[in-house]
């Protein structure tokens, strides 16, 4: 937790001078970032959990837009409870014929979750979304699914946008300029098997 400027590199969408709040993984990497303020400087001082997975943010705050409503002059002190956040931010790649399945995760969950499709398609690709968050199927078509997912808690809804990209069985074919296919062998044989045929006719 802190506060940044910044707008690019590991910062995704910036407000302002805006609280960021981050949590890292085991390899110390990203698993969510979520940016809180307006247009003017906000300050973060103590986060904690919170009972239902979320968390609680206090810091000051001089904005009274986006984020920010009812300031009251000058810098405000400022309580923000995170409440329902969908945290993972991208999906493996699947192959065409080969099982696939993926788990959905969000954070600050009040009640149980439940997961539903907002728009775009999965079943095209023989993909489906379970409503305990799981997409799972076995892909019967190449190509980028482009879909949003809603996730449900109690009276809370947040929505995300998230792609898987499909590839052909076998890692495609033949790209040309340096290979052969099996359709090159079959050629060849039937070639070589009329040429056969020809010479035992001419000993003949």
């Amino acid at each position: 937790m802190g506060n940044t400027r910044s707008s690019d590199g590991d910062v995704d969408g910036y407000h302002g001078d805006d609280i960021w709040v981050i949590k890292l993984n085991a390899s110390r990497n990203i698993e969510w970032q979520k940016h809180l303020g307006g247009s003017g400087y906000e300050e973060a001082h103590s986060i904690q959990r919170t009972s239902d997975g979320g968390y609680i943010v206090a810091g000051y705050t001089d904005s009274n837009n986006r984020d920010v409503a009812g300031n009251h002059g000058g810098r405000d002190a400022w309580v923000v409870k995170l409440g329902l956040t969908i945290t993972i931010t991208s999906l493996r790649n699947g192959t065409v014929g080969t099982p696939y399945d993926a788990v959905l995760d969000a954070t600050g969950a009040s009640e149980p979750i439940t997961w539903t499709l907002a728009s775009g398609s999965l079943s095209s690709y023989g993909l489906y979304l379970s409503s305990g968050g799981t997409i799972s199927g076995i892909p019967t078509a190449s190509g980028t699914a482009d879909f949003t997912v809603r996730a449900a808690s109690g009276t809370e809804s947040v929505t995300k946008a998230l792609s898987i990209t499909i590839d052909p069985a076998g890692g495609g074919g033949n790209s040309g300029g340096g290979g052969c296919d099996s359709g090159f062998f079959s050629a060849a044989s039937a070639l070589l098997a009329l040429f056969s045929l020809l010479v035992v006719r001419k000993k003949q």
